[in-house]
């Protein structure tokens, strides 16, 4: 999601909601990008993290909900550019409209580009 409008879609059993992180600057940090809002209630599924330029190091997320630790996500560095991982070890699977996810980078190679360098998608239904 790069527009800040909920997106669904069908082919599993029900509506699937996605959020997504499109991490473009992949220097270590604690609350790296914009705040994105639950919009509406459901369980966690997985996330899917792929990248999209080769990395020089591990990059390790942690999505945080509500403040608190949702998942750690770490792509490999030997992982092929376009090559999805799912994630699936959630602290909770509870998300409730109006629960905000933020995020943090820790460890990476530090790498840059405009049109990004990974994304990561949470789903949930």
């Amino acid at each position: 999601m790069t527009d800040g409008k909920i997106t669904s879609f069908y082919g599993r059993a029900g509506t699937v909601y996605i959020r997504t992180l499109l991490v473009k600057n992949t220097q270590v940090g604690s609350d790296i990008a914009d705040h994105i809002v639950i919009q509406k209630t459901g369980t966690a599924s997985q996330v899917v993290g792929v990248l999209r330029l080769a990395i020089a190091a591990d990059l390790a997320i942690n999505i945080n909900l509500n403040g608190t630790l949702l998942i750690s996500c770490t792509i490999p560095l030997a992982t092929p550019v376009d090559t999805p991982l799912t994630f699936m070890s959630f602290s909770s699977t509870a998300l409730t409209a109006n629960d905000v996810l933020s995020f943090d980078i820790t460890a990476s190679d530090g790498s840059l580009d405009v049109a990004g360098v990974a994304s990561f998608t949470l789903e949930w239904s």
